[in-house]
């Protein structure tokens, strides 16, 4: 296997890979931005900045919506970055052990640069997807609590986002590592 991170980002099929993914990327964080927007727009001007289900239920002083909706935005990063980390792990492995799926008729062999690009791809999407989830949960209860703190937490998981942004950079760091521990898991398994 002789993959050059430096240069694979140069190859146009990786170029519009890249391009897509970012593309994905920044349309998930504008849409959940634009939702945010909406969110606290009806809040407060269509219910009047009440809360939908009112404050009563608090925990040492706080909603206990705030709480939840805190306890969320603290947990999604955390798990975002456990499962990202763990399916980045198994499918270097499975890149580096196991031999590529046979294509259907008249279409290409994977190579192993396409098999890592699809490792760090669903690995991205795994960090967004909980962080979407999180957002979400945090506009539905900035829905029925009016509590503006719950848009400090809507921020912080898009800060969060933008920090996980595939910029070349990442990618290429991304497979700098990936690559020799494709090729050592290989030379173990030969040993």
């Amino acid at each position: 296997m002789h993959i050059d991170p430096k240069t694979l980002l140069l190859r146009p099929e990786f170029i519009d890979r890249h391009r897509a993914l970012r593309v994905l990327c920044l349309g998930m964080m504008g849409l959940l931005t634009l939702m945010a927007v909406f969110v606290v727009l009806v809040v407060r001007y269509a219910l009047g900045g009440k809360p939908l289900s009112g404050n009563a239920a608090m925990l040492g002083g706080i909603p206990i919506l705030t709480v939840i909706a805190a306890m969320v935005t603290l947990a999604a990063p955390i798990l975002a970055t456990l499962i990202s980390s763990f399916m980045l792990k198994s499918g270097i492995e499975s890149v580096a052990l196991e031999p590529p799926h046979v294509p259907e008729s008249g279409a290409d062999l994977e190579t192993d640069a396409d098999r890592l690009w699809r490792v760090y791809s669903s690995g991205k999407f795994v960090q967004y997807a909980l962080s979407e989830g999180a957002i979400l949960v945090c506009a539905v209860l900035y829905h029925l609590s009016a509590d503006p703190l719950m848009m400090l937490f809507v921020l912080g998981m898009l800060l969060y986002m933008a920090s996980r942004f595939p910029t070349s950079a990442r990618i290429l760091a991304w497979f700098e590592e990936a690559v020799p521990k494709v090729a050592e898991l290989r030379e173990s398994r030969i040993t």
